[in-house]
């Protein structure tokens, strides 16, 4: 979905082509936001002879990410790299006290390789979902002990910034916790991210008339570098500070350079004009 480098701001005649969508039956609302994005696009790009597939849950991430886990595999970090890809029903039970032998089960056939849950936010279904809660927890006890662990595997395969980063005990620390007592594997956060991407937001980087000052470093895997400078070219009043050599959690190293510099900024209230303060 990000890749590399901006998008041609006018778009080309591809009357000629032919194009398939496929899209999961995972999420309906994101879905549908993303396919009604991708059809935009076709139109504005004069593409009319487009075929449409759904196919059933998320099995395209699970598959994106096997070189990875064949890579710790071969590195010595799994002792077999295999995959074991799951949903709500493989792990939450018929009836309370079965949910937690069910999930243990499933976690002992994942060891030494990845344990995918396809679709997680499904066992977050509320406060009146005891059998997803009680998956959750189970996870969360049986996890713990291998958590440090696991984070420095994460780190040994990501981009030597962010391996530097994790390799702070502070920040390790805050990871762990975050993992482990923060988020509780609810998935609304990166939901709701995927919900604002499919829609209008009701404004554009051009209205946006307040000093933004974007840190970015040049070596981000997650948000390619020449996507931040896209962005920091389409707002009025933006400055781009390069982080050398950093990958995506680069901006928490230099946080009090960000704080300070906002600061110098100085607040801000909303209707404000400079007669009244």
């Amino acid at each position: 979905m990000s890749g590399h480098g901006a998008p041609p701001d006018e778009p080309v005649d591809c009357s000629d082509l032919r194009v398939g969508v496929v899209a999961a039956q995972w999420h309906t609302e994101v879905m549908d936001g993303l396919v009604d994005g991708a059809r935009r696009a076709l139109t504005a790009y004069a593409v009319s002879d487009v075929t449409e597939v759904r196919v059933p849950g998320t099995f395209e991430l699970p598959e994106a990410q096997l070189d990875r886990f064949m890579l710790l595999h071969r590195l010595g970090y799994l002792d077999r790299g295999h995959l074991v890809a799951a949903m709500r029903n493989d792990l939450v039970g018929e009836y309370i006290g079965h949910t937690a032998p069910k999930t243990k089960k499933l976690l002992d056939r994942a060891k030494g390789g990845v344990l995918f849950i396809d679709e997680a936010y499904a066992l977050n279904s509320g406060s009146h979902d005891p059998y997803g809660a009680e998956a959750v927890a189970t996870l969360i006890k049986l996890i713990r002990p291998v958590a440090s662990p696991a984070l420095e595997v994460y780190a040994r395969v990501s981009p030597e910034g962010d391996r530097r980063l994790l390799g702070r005990p502070e920040f390790k620390a805050m990871f762990l916790d975050d993992l482990l007592n923060g988020s509780r594997f609810q998935t609304s956060a990166p939901l709701n991210d995927l919900l604002l991407f499919t829609r209008d937001w009701g404004f554009t980087a051009a209205d946006v008339t307040v000093p933004v000052r974007w840190w970015h470093g040049d070596d981000d895997h997650i948000v390619p570098f020449a996507h931040g400078r896209h962005m920091v070219d389409r707002l009025p009043d933006a400055t781009m500070t390069v982080i050398d050599g950093e990958s995506h959690l680069g901006g928490l190293a230099i946080a009090e350079q960000v704080i300070g510099t906002l600061l110098e900024l100085g607040p801000r209230r909303a209707g404000a004009s400079p007669s009244t303060g």
